[in-house]
């Protein structure tokens, strides 16, 4: 087991742009990138999707090649360096960033943004690493600290386990040599039939098709609560509990939208909140796609299991601009949200 914890290095000042804030983006659907230098290093992110991304420095004649990784904004991820890749003497070190005081390895961005960590001053060999690789397996104990001033969200770091941390040491379960999973090809804790990328494709576009991911955003519409499996996926298998010939739809989804014909059908729409009871808002609707059963006019919005960008219901007030994505039913004419966002 590794154990979370600032390694004992000197801190390095850095970052541009914008701020930050505890949860991943919804809607932003462009990349930002990581830039800097380092001693001769494979980097490697890796998305709680199941993304993965890698880029390797260029050996420009000095002690401190330059690298530049892209990532897709809004998916929270976890970065890794390897020095002397392939070989003995492999080292690999798993980074934490510190943004105002706070720390943390999960982390994302949700602008166009180009973040300058400058030079990390690795482990080059396990022998330099000594006691900060207990069990001597090349992947370091503990995090590198990286200051950066702003441009980076840092995402909360788990009190328990997680998908991507099968036993909350602070290590993604890829470079976690006690992790092992079935149905999981690239070990990364993301079941194949959910994972965006389930063999680390380096080529990969690390996109859902189309009708899993409606906005882009990086992650499934069907799971809410983002842990990398659907919702009513309850006995944890990679697939909807009612997808018995498991082909990736409900196997009432006729239309092949990604819903539940029993459900009803996909929707976004936009608009003005008239009236909030509890967890159900009611708005006027303005604009609409992907349906053209729902009215405009007054919508009634199921938000109990929302995930809310932006803002949370209890900051949603009458008179605030909303878009909402998720399932309209147009017999009890209400429209269960998957994602509410405030203009």
């Amino acid at each position: 087991m590794k154990v979370s914890l600032l390694m004992s290095l000197s801190f390095f000042i850095v970052g541009c742009g914008g701020g930050g804030n505890s949860n991943p983006s919804s809607t932003n659907t462009g990349n930002f990138n990581l830039v800097g230098s380092v001693p001769g290093t494979l980097i490697e992110a890796f998305g709680e999707n199941g993304s993965y991304y890698k880029s390797t420095s260029t050996d420009d004649g000095t002690d401190r090649h330059p690298f530049s990784i892209t990532l897709k904004q809004g998916v929270a991820y976890y970065l890794f360096m390897t020095v002397n890749e392939d070989t003995l003497q492999s080292i690999t070190t798993p980074i934490e960033f510190i943004v105002n005081g706070v720390n943390s390895y999960r982390f994302t961005a949700n602008t166009d943004i180009m973040i300058d960590l400058g030079h990390l001053n690795l482990y080059t060999t396990r022998d330099d690493a000594g006691g900060n690789d207990a069990d001597n397996d090349g992947v370091l104990d503990l995090h590198h600290p990286v200051i950066v001033l702003s441009g980076l969200n840092l995402l909360s770091t788990p009190t328990a386990t997680t998908t991507w941390d099968h036993d909350n040491d602070g290590i993604h379960n890829r470079y976690d040599n006690d992790y092992s999973g079935n149905n999981d090809d690239d070990g990364d804790g993301v079941l194949n039939p959910v994972d965006v990328n389930p063999n680390n494709d380096e080529s990969d576009d690390n996109n859902f098709p189309f009708y899993l991911d409606r906005n882009n955003n990086g992650y499934l519409d069907e799971d809410r609560d983002r842990d990398s499996y659907y919702d009513d996926d309850d006995d944890r298998d990679g697939y909807h509990d009612d997808d018995h010939d498991r082909d990736g739809y409900h196997d009432d989804d006729h239309n092949r939208d990604g819903v539940s014909d029993s459900n009803g059908s996909y929707a976004e729409v936009e608009g003005i909140i008239t009236a909030i009871n509890g967890s159900l808002i009611t708005m006027n609707v303005i604009r609409r796609e992907y349906t053209s059963s729902l009215p405009l006019g007054t919508l009634v919005v199921d938000a109990t299991r929302a995930y809310f960008e932006h803002t949370s219901l209890a900051f949603l007030r009458v008179g605030h601009y909303i878009e909402v994505e998720g399932v309209y039913n147009a017999t009890t004419r209400r429209l269960v949200a998957y994602e509410i966002e405030r203009e």
